[in-house]
């Protein structure tokens, strides 16, 4: 029986969302887990959470479209992962993760995240779809506003996969998570 749109949407989040939580856990060296996720179309951008976020920017090569989308985690969260990356010590990542601004270590991090993530999308979309000509690449990131909408390519009318998760980072409190996927990613499957 084939998939609806809405539960074939929800089987590549939840394969993109494990597949990288899975493959930063491999290069931070921390246990992560991400909780189920809901997922929705929408013709709009989502508006990030709380605080500033942090937007991990992808270029989607879908069929012959070239689409963007994004990952947005709060601030002191990404601030985190990238202090974990980094090989800093906790009580250095705490002092950090209070900043509103990165130093370039830091933006460096942020900037090899991105990439990572990239991959991993790339690798859970390919899995999932079975799609080889599809391709995931960096497209950067940058900070979000509370309440804002991320800043990436994206045309009036053009169908989003909205999804939001929270992740464990180390068994305690969690973080929200928030992606932005291109619908075509589920209409090529």
């Amino acid at each position: 029986m084939a998939s609806t749109g809405i539960e074939r949407d929800n089987e590549i989040v939840a394969a993109v969302l494990e597949r990288a939580v899975g493959d930063l856990m491999l290069i931070l060296d921390r246990k992560l887990a991400v909780g189920e996720a809901s997922c929705e179309r929408s013709r709009t951008k989502a508006v990030a959470g709380d605080g500033i976020q942090l937007s991990f920017r992808q270029r989607y090569q879908v069929n012959d479209e070239v689409l963007e989308g994004c990952i947005l985690v709060p601030l002191a969260d990404a601030i985190a992962l990238g202090g974990f990356l980094q090989g800093l010590e906790d009580e250095e990542i705490e002092a950090r993760k209070g900043l509103d601004k990165l130093d370039p270590a830091g933006q460096a991090a942020m900037i090899e995240l991105a990439g990572f993530l990239a991959g991993s999308i790339e690798s859970a979309i390919r899995s999932t779809t079975g799609e080889k000509g599809h391709a995931v690449e960096s497209a950067g990131c940058q900070g979000v506003p509370a309440a804002a909408r991320p800043n990436f390519v994206f045309s009036d009318g053009q169908e989003l996969i909205v999804a939001r998760a929270d992740v464990t980072l180390m068994d305690e409190a969690g973080f929200p998570l928030l992606a932005m996927l291109p619908g075509l990613l589920s209409a090529a499957a």
